[in-house]
């Protein structure tokens, strides 16, 4: 209860899976892109859809909205980021 390590190792799994599916959809379209750490380096005109991925990437594994680069996620059928 009170070690964090074991929390810390969990969120990083996470963040990783979740980047990893971001990176997987990025690379289907064809957008050369970078994983590094926490995010996905790109062209700055592919930078939209690299957001959108990545929140629908932590979405689709928690189901939590999260904010990246400042625009909170919205689910398909919802108007993609606000």
């Amino acid at each position: 209860a009170n070690d964090h390590r074991v929390v810390s190792k969990q969120l990083q799994r996470f963040t990783a899976d979740a980047i990893a599916a971001a990176l997987l959809k990025i690379q289907k379209r064809g957008f050369p892109a970078i994983p590094d750490v926490d995010c996905i380096i790109c062209k700055g005109r592919h930078r939209k859809t690299v957001c959108k991925a990545i929140g629908a990437g932590v979405y689709g594994l928690s189901g939590v909205r999260c904010k990246v680069d400042g625009e909170r996620y919205k689910p398909s059928g919802r108007g993609g980021v606000e």
